[in-house]
């Protein structure tokens, strides 16, 4: 294989992503081929933000109102789909969907889409202090990443792994760099997703980092008046109520997607029973108190504690379907850096996300496996780096 190759076909396959992406939304005629592949789940955020956009003085409950939702999304889904999307985002989340709803449907998601991908391009260029294998490799990096099953769903199905995986970047580089409020700005901010913010939140406050929680603070103010803005002050309320009722109708239709421990415990021991609430949750328990003693008793280096809170998050979470897992693009770059020799298992890594196609088939997603590993292999980097970093003070 000559020199640059590598990167000429990084380059190839993310502009053959472009091109393909552009044909689908030009060629595309009607609600029947949107359903069918273009656009995704962006159908719901663009009707949120098309609801906003019809009624500027509308409060919490019409946002959240499914009816008013379903009615807005009717011109862009097939009338013979099953089932129907739901916005059930904090409503300070609707307010960059606003501007993008002014847009055709088709020209809003390729917009949305390139947004989506600049957010993991700009992520994996703030890597590259911080990764060997990102500064020699980056362009390829991001052809990997772009195209690892799950990530690439989130970019191209209309979803935001990508803007979750900037913002935790950004905590990790900002922590790294000793600029603790960028970190807690960027830690907040991850709230439109609050099962991946609140343990980033915490890991804030358990390593005593005091600025950064004072900017988590105050963000979470701004976020709190921007979603009083668009809606009214009643919106965390709403937001509640809309998060009950996406958990009531959504995981019968999503069980089979979820790639979290409680969501895989739904999926073996049927959805609300007993079993599944102990066995799910316990493990999630035993994963909090793991990733909270990494940061009360600074264990390990910081690349491997942003890690094991990151695949933590993913297996603590309730409601992770299978395009989160494309954070794990993250634990992936810190692991290889660990050991560059892991290289060789990238590729297998890289097709083991493709087994979630089975995941109808199969009534579970196999990522969980992967998420199961990604979390041994983040524990077992802590561990290893505690072990280093001990010996090395004895010997001062």
């Amino acid at each position: 294989m000559t020199p640059g190759f590598g990167r000429r076909a990084a380059i190839a396959v993310v502009v053959a992503i472009a091109v393909a992406l552009v044909v689908q939304v030009a060629t595309a005629d009607g609600p029947d081929a949107i359903s069918g592949g273009v656009g995704g789940d962006y159908a719901a955020f663009y009707a949120a933000g098309d609801v906003v956009l019809d009624d500027p003085s509308l409060d919490a409950e019409d946002l959240y109102d499914p009816e008013r939702q379903f009615a807005a999304q009717e011109p862009l889904l097939d009338p013979d789909r099953d089932g129907n999307l739901y916005f059930a985002y904090p409503a300070f989340f609707v307010v960059p969907y606003v501007p993008l709803a002014t847009l055709g449907f088709g020209v809003s998601y390729l917009v949305h889409t390139v947004l989506m991908a600049a957010a993991l391009a700009l992520a994996i260029s703030l890597l590259r202090p911080l990764s060997a294998a990102v500064r020699a490799h980056g362009v390829e990096v991001f052809a990997v990443a772009l195209t690892f099953f799950p990530m690439f769903r989130g970019v191209t199905g209309g979803q935001n792994t990508a803007l979750s995986f900037l913002l935790v970047v950004v905590v990790w580089r900002s922590l790294h760099d000793g600029r603790e409020v960028p970190a807690g700005i960027a830690a907040a901010l991850l709230l439109f997703k609050p099962p991946l913010a609140l343990p980033f939140l915490g890991a804030l406050v358990l390593a005593r980092r005091w600025r950064a929680v004072a900017a988590a603070a105050g963000t979470v103010v701004v976020l709190d008046l921007v979603g009083s803005v668009a809606t009214d002050l009643t919106w965390p309320s709403a937001w509640v109520d809309a998060v009950r009722y996406l958990d009531r109708v959504d995981t019968p239709f999503n069980v089979q997607n979820f790639v979290s421990l409680p969501g895989a415990a739904e999926a073996i021991f049927g959805i609300d029973s007993t079993a599944a609430t102990v066995v799910g949750f316990g493990l999630a328990a035993v994963v909090a108190g793991v990733v909270a003693w990494a940061w009360v008793a600074d264990q390990g280096d910081l690349d491997a504690r942003i890690a094991l809170t990151t695949v933590g998050a993913l297996a603590m979470s309730p409601h992770a379907l299978y395009y989160d897992a494309g954070l794990l693009v993250l634990v992936a770059v810190v692991l290889v850096d660990q050991r560059p020799e892991r290289r060789r298992w990238l590729p297998v890594a890289w097709l083991a996300g493709l087994t979630h196609l089975a995941a109808d088939a199969l009534g579970a997603s196999p990522l969980v496996v992967l998420v199961v590993i990604a979390l041994g292999l983040a524990h077992t980097r802590l561990r290893d780096t505690h072990r280093i970093n001990a010996s090395q003070r004895m010997m001062l």
